[in-house]
């Protein structure tokens, strides 16, 4: 805990200094720059320092952490670290550890310490131009190598310095300290291994460690994880935005000054960035409406750890929709998949490379987009009821038997409106219309199967109630937007919505240059013809009695009974409902006065007594001349009684 927290108070330190050379608090002077730059790359000496201290004293208290380990990961990651902290030496870093090396037996932050000191010290030899770090099996060893090349200066034997850390047991011209040697071979000795000098053909120093292979470990294969064996130093560039601003980019740290450094570098790239200093805080500004682009996650955070935000997250969002990259002091095989598998897209390492962070999170939020698009034309509602995250997995054939609620709803007499305007007009026109009407869908946990024109068909795979509840909303919405367009001197405008439930086959059709996402099923024609009904009955919103039944609470709606209705290719009738609470007040309040009335017509007209259920549906039409289901009815009453 005591080297975490000496670790992040150097990190920070590191962060602040970078922020300050990139220009966060404005442009310094070169004087200024200068200082600000040794500051910095002390910070950078005084971290690996201090970790080597600490090592060297408690190293013989230590309990290991031995595990099987990917060799090549750690590696890289040691590489990469020191290619920053040398950037103004001409070096060529190269890790030719093979992708079929064996796991070894190691503790994983004893490792990286040793590689690191190894590395270092080859590093800071003179006149060097390449460090290569090898590795070969050798019996059920495998043994480590980290040369260096083109140096001129002959190294004294190892032997010769491991006593007592003391300064005078280094050759001056070979830049490295006792300390750092006397510690690494304790690390490797404490882990099984043996730690060897000797000098190449131009006497070029080239160290050589001994690590037992893991017992009945699979070859290393870790090529699915998010970090590369083999990661190059990325430019830093600005990610560009889109049209309506800047990308949002959520940071959740318990750190304040980790949060600023964080926030700085992402401000930097032109970023919009929201704070949480803790996951609750986070959870909230989500819940109050916050969809950021992207989520930076730390994992220790007191109360609510990163694992249990980012599960929390992908209840409400998929890792294509909102990508997570997870903060971790950690870089063990084990952990790194534990994060993954809590949702996680992408993990870094502290202490945080900044092209490295500036590179991941360019690239998640570009993949992130893309899938955005791909959602507009195939719903991510759709890919994960086929049992997909990705719509890379879909193919042709797949589908899924569900019982849903399916809504089709369009525009009354919409082709006669369309032949007063342009094409452009027409497309504007149901554009913004269903722009207006379409939110409510989703805001009910539906989603839109297609549009047909003016059409709209919709499908809800939770409960039949929420297709009831989003028909009523986007009825509303039509009210509200037919008093613009009156006061625009537009006629308004009529829609008839039809509701059912039942059994759908959902799958994708067609071939393998073209196929589409479909619903297959009689409850799909019975849906679109209870919609056709509401012209013929004068209503706005028409359900089947399964609907009905599936209703937790029928009292919480205003609704009557239409009749019973033949469907094509059914052998009975079906019983039909008419919801109306989405309609004007005073439409409202008359069905609802005049519903006793209208069902007790109804009920005599199926008894075949029209002349009282004639009397029941004159009484309705006394109160309200417009109702055309009740002058529907009564006219058929005058016929049948003839």
């Amino acid at each position: 805990n005591v080297q975490d927290e000496q670790q992040l108070l150097l990190d920070e330190i590191m962060g602040i200094a970078q922020s300050l050379l990139d220009g966060a608090y404005g442009q310094l002077s070169k004087a200024q720059k200068n200082h600000i730059a040794v500051i910095h790359k002390s910070s950078k000496r005084l971290f690996k320092l201090s970790i080597e201290l600490l090592d060297f004293y408690i190293n013989k208290y230590c309990k290991l952490d031995i595990q099987p380990t990917e060799l090549r990961v750690i590696t890289n990651s040691i590489l990469e670290l020191l290619r920053d902290l040398f950037e103004h030496k001409n070096l060529q870093l190269i890790n030719a550890i093979t992708s079929d090396i064996p796991l070894v037996e190691a503790d994983t932050k004893l490792l990286q310490q040793i590689l690191h000191n190894l590395i270092d010290s080859a590093i800071k030899s003179n006149n060097v131009c390449v460090i290569k770090v090898s590795a070969k099996v050798v019996g059920r060893q495998l043994e480590i190598t980290v040369a260096a090349l083109n140096n001129t200066i002959k190294l004294e034997p190892l032997e010769e310095m491991f006593g007592e850390p003391t300064d005078d047991l280094i050759p001056q011209e070979f830049n490295c300290t006792n300390l750092d040697l006397v510690t690494t071979k304790q690390l490797v000795e404490l882990q099984g291994g043996k730690l060897y000098c000797s000098s190449t053909v131009d006497h070029s120093p080239q160290f050589t460690f001994t690590l037992p292979i893991a017992q009945n470990a699979p070859l290393a294969n870790l090529t699915s994880l998010p970090r590369p064996a083999q990661t190059k130093m990325v430019t830093t560039s600005r990610t560009s935005t889109t049209s309506t601003g800047k990308f949002t980019i959520m940071v959740v740290d318990d750190d304040k000054i980790s949060l600023q450094v964080l926030t700085k570098l992402l401000t930097l790239q032109n970023y919009e960035v929201v704070q949480a200093t803790n996951g609750m805080q986070a959870l909230e500004k989500m819940e109050q409406g916050l969809k950021p682009d992207l989520i930076i996650l730390d994992i220790m955070m007191p109360r609510m750890d990163g694992y249990e935000v980012c599960q929390k997250v992908r209840e409400s969002f998929s890792a294509n929709q909102l990508p997570i990259i997870m903060l971790t002091a950690k870089e063990q095989p084990s952990d790194l998949v534990e994060g993954l598998s809590y949702g996680a897209n992408d993990y870094l390492v502290k202490p945080i490379n900044r092209s490295e962070l500036v590179a991941r999170v360019k690239a998640h939020i570009q993949l992130a987009q893309v899938n955005t698009a791909y959602s507009r034309f195939v719903p991510n509602e759709f890919i994960r009821l086929l049992g997909h995250e990705s719509i890379l997995d879909v193919k042709l054939g797949d589908h899924v038997k569900r019982e849903m609620a399916i809504l089709f709803s369009d525009i009354r007499s919409f082709t006669t409106l369309s032949e007063q305007m342009s094409p452009e007009e027409n497309f504007a026109f149901i554009n913004s219309y269903l722009k207006m009407v379409v939110p409510a869908i989703r805001n009910h946990k539906g989603f839109i199967d297609k549009y047909i024109g003016d059409a709209v068909m919709a499908v809800f795979p939770e409960q039949a109630e929420d297709a009831l509840r989003a028909a009523i909303a986007m009825q509303k919405q039509v009210l509200r937007y037919n008093c613009d367009r009156v006061a625009n001197g537009e006629v308004p405008i009529a829609i008839g919505t039809g509701i059912h439930v039942g059994s759908l086959m959902l799958g994708t059709v067609g071939e393998e240059q073209r196929m589409e996402e479909t619903v297959i099923s009689d409850a799909v024609n019975v849906a679109s013809r209870l919609e056709g009904l509401t012209k013929i009955f004068g209503s706005t919103v028409i359900f089947s009695e399964k609907i009905l039944i599936e209703l937790e609470d029928p009292t919480q709606y205003r609704y009557r009974f239409l009749g019973k209705v033949p469907i094509k290719g059914r052998k009975d009738a079906i019983s039909v409902f008419e919801a109306f609470d989405g309609e004007a007040p005073d439409l409202i309040e008359v069905k609802q006065k005049t519903r006793v009335d209208f069902e007790l017509g109804i009920s005599f007209y199926y008894d075949r007594k029209f002349v009282e259920g004639s009397e029941m549906f004159e009484r309705v039409l006394k109160k309200n001349s417009a109702d055309k289901a009740a002058l529907l009815y009564l006219e058929r009453c005058h016929k049948f009684r003839k």
